[in-house]
């Protein structure tokens, strides 16, 4: 069947379904049953549903059998009355409506007279008894009490279980400013942000983050919910969470509150890696603002509005590799004898050599030693929401909500000459209107857009140098990269970052219309969403400035590169990108018995091939082309069959409510949107020309990079796939006391067709008898097409798998007290986690070891964390609550709050600190064997030497290493947060709360991931290859060290 007619019958199936609902869940639902004292249904009976904060009500009657539901309720604060002729009017209080929750409030009347009132003060059971979708929430409690380090709202979702996260994730703007973390065995992008139901994913589709790396206006949100696994079918675009956050709205009453929080160096704790001989960094952060919301009309009309700033200068502390002062002079120090080798500087390198500061820290007695700095890093953000909700008539309600957030900040490199400057401004608008046909028929239609802009530049602090450039034209100097002392692949490098300037202007405009008809026992939902993306993008070069690659330190001292990269002069990567997104779903709810209820869902949905509207894209169709076929970047479309059926299951064993076994299974789309090809994409030849010479002259190399074999291509792979995801679980719950339950969950996921850079074009390998492949050194084997040098390829050919025990143990605030317990144990693998050309956890090349075997590299995903567990509390402590006096005030009040989360380490691949030979021109590195009667890597755990490299060798000559991928693992982490809060009351509607504010309260030191380059190329003296000193060493830390915060907030 053709494509165009499978989408023809979807959308028509989905019409003639005559029932269209939701698109994505910012509210909640009350539903139940009406019977009498002997157990018998009450059919008509009537039910009110009074939002208690803002007046506005509801009103249905019970079905034939006594049920009720009422959908697409705000959240809020409700009272739930019920009446029935002949019998007394009875009322339910205290039912708080949060993210997706369907409150079941069962009533039980008495006979007696209508005007009689019961009114019953209690919640509804936390139990979820009637989906089998996998999540949690965070409420407007914790989000207010617990301490969060930079007041950033997304911090919460690392709570929930099945979410790890990337603690030492690249702050690259190709990734997002935001934080990264995977959910349920999914990738950092398979995430999706959404703020009052519309999406707020970056320009890069990871995070939203501004330029500080937080979202703030955490004291406009009324709560966020975060689901993990198998969700409904109103949910798409994405395979991974949903971060779903509501704003707040106004009330009828005036309420808002005004805050300031305030930190300095003065009471922080040293970093670990600043030890005595150095000052303490200065450290100066102010965090202030306010929010107001109230009734422009009562009963109809609310306002609310808020207001952040941030303001922070924060010394680093840097820790790096240098050449030793002897280098300067051209003396190279022998690791081994201790001897000094004199090469002397060859004057065209002498400029660079000077560039480089001289060490003041450990040497580690090759030529390399460490270099301490702490520059100071200033930060300045603004953000403001304004949100208007009003209620046009009994059946129309309209809201609509505009947020902003400006922010620059300056980051001082390790070699602090250089930095980059990065400035973003983000805009959100969300419109809703919502028309109640009828109690059992509701419309709701939303309005969104994101406009995401960010603009990143390289600086440096001794001015323009055209004189030392390497590429006509350019200001600043190029890169010059030494293996020994480079700690990864694009990083380490003398001269600020290669692939700076870059500009994203993203504009994403959503539509939704959709219908919810609901029984009591029965609701069918369907609905559409069309997101039309713009991106332009602008000097998205790769190598902008050119870069210069020396194997040791004696190649440098004498300006004998093996390799040069750089552009031309006046390549083109400014794009203008267009693409549509078009998602149907329907999704049935059924109540089949009393205590059973099915979830039964299908989507559909697919986006248009990005089209370039200036004509600048281009493909490689077939491998062995002589030539770039301009056009689409790709010409099937992979999304057009990507239906996605979801089924699950909720049972209620004892009909209680209080215990529910869930289950469900789901397939999910990562659709190729910005983060598949906006990088790639923008560096298509012969619109943009990069490439790289072998055994360069220095420093005069750019004319090399006009030869055709050294002209370097991205492109994609003809016959993509849409990179999908399987879910399922088996979940239990029970509430083992009022508002306290617990869970325990079989979660897991498989995922197909995920995205990974190949190296389509490498050098080809001959097969030796047995057929085992052999790359001969001498002479060089050339690539498979002659006409081009790097082709890196968009595949989608990477499966992974992902198996989990998740328990939690929640309490919801009762009686001074709420916690939340979560705890992990997974295991997740795949050949590949990166999905980009450099993997975010280091900035590592993720091209495979073995060009022809992707099967090799199958090992631990570069996020399987195996253990995480974490804990958070509020408790307030119980004296003197009833208490008046001097006493009362001033040791009454008083609340304790914290977070605790404990994860093992990380895995990480050590590699060589050559180029992997069948890749010549690239950073990808080759991975080193074990030394004959190695077997294991002892790991010793400390900065200086964290694992033992003395194990490894290099590979036998012409075959890959044979240490595998992801085969360690970093340092754990724990961390400790906690607060220390008074609350005082400054009469009936005002109070003032202090809070101090202690992170990574016992200082501990939560180390980053260890320096991988173990061993360089073999020479006469060192056949098995040069030890590389500085191999294990630790040189930052994945959290701060102990940070004290104090604020003042007034409430009213």
């Amino acid at each position: 069947m053709q494509p165009q007619r499978i989408v023809f019958l979807v959308l028509c199936s989905l019409v003639l379904s005559g029932a269209m609902a939701r698109g994505q869940v910012t509210t909640g639902t009350v539903s139940g049953a009406v019977r009498d004292q002997s157990g018998a249904v009450l059919p008509g009976a009537g039910v009110t549903i009074r939002n208690v904060e803002t007046g506005i009500t509801r009103r249905v009657a019970a079905d034939e059998q006594g049920r009720y539901r009422v959908p697409q309720l705000p959240l809020g604060n409700y009272e739930v009355e019920a009446e029935a002729s002949g019998f007394s009017t009875e009322v339910r209080q205290g039912i708080t409506l949060t993210i997706g929750r369907e409150a079941v409030v069962d009533f039980s009347l008495n006979v007696g007279q209508v005007s009689e009132r019961v009114v019953v003060e209690g919640e509804a059971p936390l139990v979820q008894t009637t989906t089998s979708e996998m999540g949690a929430l965070v409420d407007d409690r914790k989000i207010r009490d617990l301490p969060l380090n930079g007041r950033s709202f997304e911090q919460l979702a690392l709570l929930q279980p099945g979410v790890v996260i990337y603690a030492v994730a690249s702050t690259e703007l190709q990734f997002g400013s935001g934080v990264k973390f995977s959910v349920s065995g999914s990738r950092a992008y398979s995430n999706l942000f959404l703020l009052d139901g519309t999406d707020i994913n970056d320009q890069a589709d990871f995070t939203p983050g501004s330029a500080a790396g937080v979202v703030l206006g955490v004291e406009t949100l009324r709560e966020f919910s975060v689901l993990t696994n198998t969700y409904s079918a109103e949910y798409g675009r994405k395979a991974g969470g949903i971060i779903n956050a509501v704003t707040k709205s106004g009330g009828n009453e005036i309420h808002g509150n005004a805050f300031y929080f305030h930190r300095n160096d003065n009471l922080d704790a040293r970093n670990f890696f600043n030890t005595g001989a150095f000052p303490k960094p200065e450290f100066k952060r102010n965090q202030f603002g306010g929010t107001a919301g109230g009734p422009v009309r009562k009963d109809h009309t609310f306002l609310f509005g808020g207001y952040e700033g941030l303001r922070e200068r924060l010394g680093l502390s840097n820790l790096t590799v240098v050449p030793t002062a002897p280098v300067h002079q051209g003396l190279v120090q022998n690791r081994t004898t201790g001897q000094f080798e004199n090469v002397g500087v060859d004057p065209r390198v002498r400029p660079y050599v000077d560039l480089f500061p001289l060490p003041n820290g450990r040497d580690f007695g090759d030529g390399t030693a460490d270099f301490f700095s702490s520059p100071s890093k200033p930060t300045r953000e603004d953000n403001f929401s304004v949100r208007l909700d009003h209620q046009i008539r009994e059946k129309d309600s309209l809201f609509g909500r505009y947020t902003f957030d400006d922010a620059e900040v300056f980051i001082p490199e390790k070699i602090p000459t250089f930095g980059t400057g990065l400035v973003n401004r983000y805009q959100y608008v969300t419109v809703e209107e919502k028309h109640i046909f009828s109690p059992s028929v509701l419309n709701v239609l939303r309005l969104g857009y994101n406009r995401s802009f960010s603009d990143t530049g390289a600086l440096q602090t001794i001015g323009p140098t055209p004189n030392l450039a390497f590429v006509p034209g350019q200001e600043l100097i190029g890169n010059i990269c030494i293996d020994p002392i480079r700690a990864v692949p694009y990083a380490g490098c003398l001269g600020p970052s290669v692939s700076l300037p870059r500009t994203f202007a993203y504009n994403l405009f959503e539509y939704s219309d959709d219908v919810i008809y609901s029984k009591a026992a029965h609701s069918v939902k369907a609905g559409f969403n069309i997101k039309r993306n713009r991106l332009n993008v602008a000097t998205l070069g790769r190598d902008v400035r050119g870069s210069y690659s020396f194997r040791t330190l004696q190649d440098f001292l004498r300006a004998v590169p093996y390799q040069f990269s750089g552009e031309a002069p006046n390549s083109d990567t400014e794009r203008a990108w267009r693409q549509t997104i078009f998602g149907f779903y329907a999704q049935s709810d059924i109540r089949a018995l009393r205590t059973l209820t099915l979830n039964l869902g299908l989507r559909y949905e697919f986006v248009t091939i990005p089209k370039e509207m200036h004509g600048k894209s281009s493909n490689l169709v077939n491998l062995a082309d002589s030539q770039v076929t301009v056009g689409a970047l790709w010409s099937r479309n992979p999304s057009l069959r990507d239906f996605s059926p979801r089924v699950g299951f909720a049972w209620d064993p004892f009909g209680s409510g209080r215990t529910s076994v869930r289950g469900g299974f789901g397939l999910f789309y990562d659709l190729p949107v910005s983060y598949f090809y906006s990088i790639s994409g923008s560096r298509t030849y012969p619109f943009h020309l990069f490439g790289s010479v072998t055994n360069p002259p220095f420093p005069n190399a750019l004319a090399g990079i006009f030869v055709p074999g050294n002209r370097n291509l991205q492109t994609f792979a003809e016959g993509l796939s849409t990179p999908a995801k399987v879910q399922y679980n088996l979940t239990i719950q029970h509430e083992v006391l009022p508002q306290t339950v617990v869970m325990a969950a079989y979660v897991g996921a498989g995922g197909y067709h995920l995205l990974r850079h190949h190296e389509a074009n490498h050098r080809q390998a001959t097969v030796l008898p047995g057929g085992r492949r052999f790359l001969p050194a001498s002479p060089p084997v050339g690539r498979g097409n002659p006409n081009f040098g790097e082709n890196r390829r968009i595949m989608t050919d990477v499966n992974s798998a992902y198996h989990s025990l998740q328990l939690g143990f929640n309490r919801r605030f009762r009686n001074g007290l709420q916690f939340q317990t979560s705890y992990t144990l997974s295991k997740s693998t795949d050949s590949n986690s990166g999905g980009f050309n450099v993997d975010i956890r280091d900035n590592n090349e993720t091209f495979l070891e073995d060009p022809y075997s992707l099967a090799n590299d199958h090992g631990r995903s570069g996020f399987d964390i195996r253990h995480v567990l974490s804990f958070n509390y509020t408790y307030g402590l119980p004296f003197f609550q009833n208490s008046a006096g001097l006493a009362a005030k001033l040791l009454g009040g008083w609340t304790l709050n914290g977070i605790t989360i404990m994860s093992a380490g990380v895995p990480f691949t050590v590699v060589t600190s050559f180029t992997n030979p069948y890749y010549p021109g690239s950073n990808s590195r080759q991975r080193p064997s074990m030394k004959i009667g190695a077997s294991e890597v002892p790991i010793f755990g400390g900065p200086d030497r964290y694992f033992d490299g003395s194990v490894f060798r290099v590979a036998d000559a012409g075959f890959p290493g044979d240490v595998g991928r992801d085969t360690l693992e970093g340092p754990a982490l724990v961390n400790f947060d906690f607060s220390l809060v008074k609350n005082t009351s400054l009469g009936e509607r005002r109070s003032l709360q202090f809070r101090a504010e202690l992170f990574n309260i016992f200082n501990h030191p939560n180390l980053g991931l260890p320096l991988r380059a173990v061993v360089g190329p073999p020479t006469a003296a060192a056949p098995s290859g040069a030890a590389i000193g500085s191999a294990g060493r630790i040189q930052n830390t994945s959290t701060k060290e102990r940070q004290v915060q104090f604020g003042l907030k007034l409430t009213f």
